[in-house]
C-alpha cells in the first residue's frame, strides 16, 4: 500500500495530520442511467504515453494500467488497480484501490505515513485537530455539464476552523478529442474534468497556492487522458498525494486498452 507524501506541507503550515472520512453522500445517485464512463471489470487494462516535465526537463515513459480482484480496507470493499510506469527503462509498480456506486469513483487515500512526516516534535499535539478524507471522490456520475464537486478535503478543527486543502471538480462539457490507437486515429466525444487544487500556505494569513489539472473520459472506455499539475495527476491516477513538488506538469495520453 503506497506511502502519502505530505512532509513539506507539515513544515509550510506547522502541523500534520491523520484522517477520518465523509459518507458515503456524496454527488447524485445515477438512477436509470446506461452510460458508464468507467469501466471496471477485472481484466480491463490501459496503456498511456507518459511526458513528465519538471526542471530538469522532460522525461517520456509508459503507464499501464490493470484491474484485478479486490479487497476489504477498514470494512469496505474497494477493487485492486496495479500500475506500471516505465521511465527511463526504470519501472515503478504501484497498488492503488478504488470503489463505484452509482454516484461515482471513490478512491481510497492511505494515511498510514502521516505520523512519520511530522518533523517537529512540538507539532504532535496538533494531530487530533487535522482531518483528511479516507476516500476521494475523482468522478461524479452521471456526467453533466457545469457540474461540480468536492474531491476530498483536509482541515484543522482546533483552535480554529481552516480548510489547508481543498480540491474541487468541474465538468467543463464535452469535446472530440483524437485517440493514437494501434489500429489508426480514432475520434471520440469525451467529458472534459477540470480539478482544481487550493492549498492554504498559511493558517493566519490568506495565502494560497492553486494547481488545475484536466481530465477526459470517454463512455464505454473510461480515462482517457489527463494534463496539469503532476500532484493532482498522480492523485487522480492513484498514485498517492505527494506535496513535495507542486511545480512538475504531467500529461497521460491513451494509447492502447482492452474492456473486458
Amino acid at each position: 500500500m503506497k506511502k502519502v507524501v505530505l512532509r513539506y506541507l507539515v513544515v509550510a503550515l506547522a502541523f500534520s495530520y491523520l484522517g477520518c472520512k465523509k459518507s458515503d453522500s456524496q454527488g447524485p445517485t445515477a438512477s436509470g442511467t446506461t452510460e458508464n464512463y468507467f469501466p471496471n471489470n477485472d481484466g480491463t487494462n490501459y496503456k498511456y504515453s507518459y511526458l513528465k516535465i519538471d526542471s530538469t526537463g522532460q522525461v517520456y515513459g509508459i503507464r499501464s494500467t490493470y484491474y484485478k480482484g479486490s479487497a476489504a480496507i477498514t470494512g469496505t470493499t474497494y477493487k485492486i488497480q496495479i500500475d506500471s510506469l516505465n521511465l527511463n527503462a526504470s519501472l515503478q509498480v504501484d497498488t492503488s484501490y478504488f470503489r463505484t456506486t452509482g454516484a461515482g469513483v471513490y478512491s481510497f487515500i492511505d494515511t498510514t505515513g502521516f505520523a512519520a512526516s511530522i518533523i517537529d516534535s512540538s507539532l504532535i499535539p496538533l494531530i487530533p485537530f487535522v482531518t483528511i478524507d479516507k476516500e476521494l471522490l475523482a468522478y461524479s456520475f452521471p456526467l453533466q455539464t457545469n457540474k461540480s464537486w468536492t474531491v476530498f478535503k483536509i482541515n484543522l478543527t482546533s483552535p480554529v476552523f481552516v480548510t489547508i486543502v481543498d480540491v474541487s471538480a468541474l465538468v467543463v462539457g464535452q469535446e472530440m478529442i483524437v485517440l493514437s490507437l494501434p489500429t489508426g486515429p480514432t475520434y471520440k466525444d469525451a467529458y472534459k474534468i477540470k480539478y482544481t487544487l487550493t492549498r492554504r500556505l498559511n493558517t493566519q494569513l490568506p495565502m494560497f497556492l492553486t494547481v488545475t489539472a484536466n481530465a477526459w473520459l470517454i463512455q464505454d472506455i473510461g480515462p482517457v487522458k489527463w494534463e496539469g499539475n503532476g500532484t493532482l495527476v498522480d492523485v487522480l491516477t492513484g498514485v498517492g498525494i505527494d506535496f513535495s513538488d507542486t511545480t512538475t506538469v504531467v500529461n497521460q495520453s491513451l494509447i492502447d486498452y482492452q474492456i473486458k
